[in-house]
């Protein structure tokens, strides 16, 4: 029906060949999320997502090997001369695409993120992000305010990234209730606390600071405080009084339960001098 291209493929093929590769495209992502969803009952998230992606691109690469071998039986070379002019135009405009393809192949090979872990991307910095999912075209993070945040894998790997969970650093979230509503003060209290702490960032004391900069490549010129500044968040108002998340970093994460529970101990003690807390 349709008349050969130059080295010998017809339009018919060619036409199958890309029905091929869309069909596998998208069902390598629909076998991704049903195997991922299917696996969180058995396994941890970072380990069902790695199977889950593992099968998506033995899935995405069979669809690519058939449509290649099977259906244009060509070379590589041998495509792009079939296409010509049409072949150049695809080329150029899926660039992005096939480079965000490779560097989510990279990822997934050389792991130098993975899901959970907590880093920080580009300059200027996106701050600090909990990866969220890795996909075959993207990184998707979330900030510590819940927000949501898409990176194109190709910026990942050409990005400055810091990846604070390989370097042994966490941010610790917990939760007190407070039976009064005068909040900024109690804030103001819990703050006091934190600062107080040697072993809580970013105001540790010169030793803590030298490791700290030393692991993160700084000079000591350099101000960690934008990093690991403390947060304090209501979350919850009730008839008894309110509920409060203390976020808070932490490089020692072997003795996390000993400093949370030094800085509660400062913070009740603070509270009952204030008579926030009575006897």
């Amino acid at each position: 029906m349709f008349e050969n291209l130059e080295g010998g493929v017809s339009w018919e093929n060619l036409i199958l060949f890309f029905l091929i590769i869309i069909i596998s495209f998208l069902f390598s992502e629909f076998l991704y999320n049903s195997l991922k969803q299917a696996f969180y009952l058995k396994f941890s998230k970072r380990v069902s997502k790695t199977i889950s992606k593992l099968v998506q691109y033995i899935v995405l690469f069979g669809g690519i090997y058939i449509g290649v071998y099977k259906v244009l039986q060509l070379e590589i070379g041998t495509i792009m001369a079939s296409l010509g002019i049409l072949g150049l135009v695809i080329a150029f405009s899926s660039q992005q695409v096939v480079q965000n393809i490779l560097s989510g192949i990279f990822i997934f090979i050389q792991k130098p993120i993975r899901v959970e872990d907590w880093v920080e991307i580009g300059t200027p910095s996106t701050g600090i992000n909990r990866v969220k999912e890795i996909t075959l075209m993207r990184t998707i993070l979330e900030d510590t305010e819940g927000k949501t945040i898409y990176v194109p894998n190709a910026l990942m790997l050409n990005s400055k990234v810091v990846n604070y969970t390989k370097r042994d650093f966490k941010e610790v979230s917990i939760q007190i209730k407070i039976p009064v509503f005068k909040i900024e003060n109690v804030k103001k209290i819990i703050l006091e606390a934190i600062n107080q702490n040697p072993k809580i960032l970013p105001n540790v004391n010169r030793k803590e600071k030298s490791i700290v900069n030393k692991l993160l490549r700084l000079n000591k010129n350099q101000d960690i405080s934008n990093q690991f500044s403390p947060k304090i968040l209501l979350t919850e108002i009730s008839d008894s009084g309110m509920t409060l998340s203390i976020r808070v970093w932490i490089r020692e994460i072997e003795t996390k339960d000993e400093i949370i529970s030094e800085l509660l101990e400062t913070i009740l003690t603070q509270l009952k001098k204030k008579q926030v807390f009575k006897e």
